[in-house]
């Protein structure tokens, strides 16, 4: 009788671990909008069937010489065609509040996004994306096509998330204009961050890391930095931001959070150009339904 209930103690004290993990991930499973998880970083890449994300953005500007320029709105809007596609509209700078220098145009951006998952296991996520951006989109209409890999590595309560895009432009490659171009650091369905502006059409290429920690079942934190430039002179170009973000996630169904970005923290030395002044801060709630 002893031995009996020292193996059944023994077998249920193996199979608890299995059961906290098998409990603890749905990666590996097909997530439904009645099962949405609450945790940040338990949720897959892309949304689940029939499931609708609309995300408001509004960031400022907050450098010594024009704090509080710009003030903008940024919306994104994604719906989940099946449980590997996910399709919808984003911007980066989108509706510009402010005016001034900062805004040359009160709207200046809009892209066509979708994300295809191609792997999903119990801690790892895989996504394919491709997107469709013009910016500006009137006087010219710049159009650009933007490919993209979004992995992540989940562990615990933690989850490390690589997103390496590469952005071709296809009209006015060679016209002197202003685009705006995104500062997206990956959560897991949303991002979070800034936009930045460049010069020309041209080749882009940005690899943004986060690493996120689900605090307990309702609160993340993340920290993110990114290397982004064109192609073209990368080595002169490229630009390092630095973010942070805390999400506060009341439901399964609803996220606010706020974030903190410099722009160009760790980027080559510019003249004239102090970097930790380039800086900005977001205040997002995200809604699904």
């Amino acid at each position: 009788m002893i031995s009996l209930r020292v193996t059944a103690a023994a077998l249920l004290a193996a199979s608890a671990p299995a059961a906290a993990l098998a409990q603890e991930s749905v990666l590996d499973q097909p997530v439904e909008k009645e099962g949405w998880p609450t945790e940040l970083t338990r949720r897959p890449l892309t949304l689940a069937e029939g499931m609708f994300e609309i995300t408001l953005p509004l960031g400022v500007g907050l450098g010594q010489e024009r704090t509080g320029r710009p003030v903008f709105l940024a919306p994104a809007f994604y719906y989940g065609v099946s449980d590997a596609l996910t399709v919808g509209v984003r911007h980066f700078q989108g509706l510009c509040l402010s005016g001034g220098p900062e805004c040359p145009k009160v709207y200046g951006d809009v892209s066509l996004d979708s994300l295809w998952s191609a792997w999903r296991g119990a801690s790892t996520d895989l996504a394919v994306g491709v997107a469709l951006a013009a910016s500006p989109v009137t006087d010219p209409l710049a159009l650009s096509v933007e490919g993209r890999l979004v992995a992540r590595l989940r562990g615990g309560p933690a989850s490390l998330t690589v997103a390496p895009s590469l952005e071709v432009g296809v009209t006015h490659r060679d016209d002197a204009l202003v685009r705006n171009e995104p500062l997206a650091f990956p959560l897991a369905t949303t991002s979070f961050g800034f936009y930045q502006t460049v010069a020309r059409n041209r080749e882009l290429l940005r690899v943004p890391v986060t690493l996120a920690v689900q605090a307990s079942p309702r609160l993340a934190v993340a920290a993110a930095a990114s290397l982004d430039g064109p192609l073209d002179g990368f080595s002169d170009a490229y630009r390092i931001p630095v973010g942070a973000a805390a999400v506060l996630s009341p439901s399964r169904m609803w996220d606010v959070g706020v974030s903190f970005t410099f722009l160009d923290l760790l980027g080559p030395r510019r003249a004239g150009i102090d970097r930790a002044d380039r800086r900005g801060a977001q205040a997002f709630v995200s809604y699904r339904m």
